[in-house]
């Protein structure tokens, strides 16, 4: 299924008991989008509900992954939300290119939406594991633990 990144979900209210969405934030352009996603995401979860959602750090385009390249132009810092930024796969060599948000504006976009944040995790690889790169020491990516409020605000 694809997302116009300004279209309602094709779900009805209350649907899920929990929902994923893995790094789909950074496919979205404008911040009033994923705004509009984020009041979808409070829409199609039941009162009970949990959503987890999965985007990249700003650390993440300034250092080394074994999954990944970043030494892209685009990428240098101070990153500013809603820029554009790439990242080679590895191994692969594909070339994406996405959009960062701040730490900030998720948690804006979360808040007019009437979702809390009961939780945040950066994980980051064992120490003890070998062949990372900068994976140890830096989170790559964060996901956001989102619960709707007790009565989401209308758009």
């Amino acid at each position: 299924m694809t997302y116009e990144s300004n279209a309602p979900l094709p779900f009805k209210d209350g649907s899920f008991e929990v929902l994923l969405a893995s790094w789909v934030t950074v496919e979205i352009a404008e911040l009033s989008h994923l705004q509009s996603l984020m009041f979808e995401t409070a829409r199609v979860l039941s009162s009970n509900g949990t959503g987890f959602i999965i985007a990249n750090t700003a650390d993440f385009y300034a250092s080394q992954w074994v999954s990944g390249d970043v030494d892209f132009p685009e990428n240098k810092p101070p990153l500013q939300s809603g820029q554009w930024v790439k990242t080679r796969l590895l191994p692969e060599g594909i070339v994406v290119t996405d959009i960062y948000w701040s730490d900030e504006d998720y948690h804006y976009v979360f808040s007019e939406a009437s979702l809390r944040v009961p939780h945040t995790w950066e994980p980051t690889a064992p120490q003890h594991e070998s062949g990372w790169l900068d994976e140890t020491r830096k989170a790559p990516f964060v996901i956001y633990e989102v619960r709707r409020n007790i009565q989401p605000r209308q758009r």
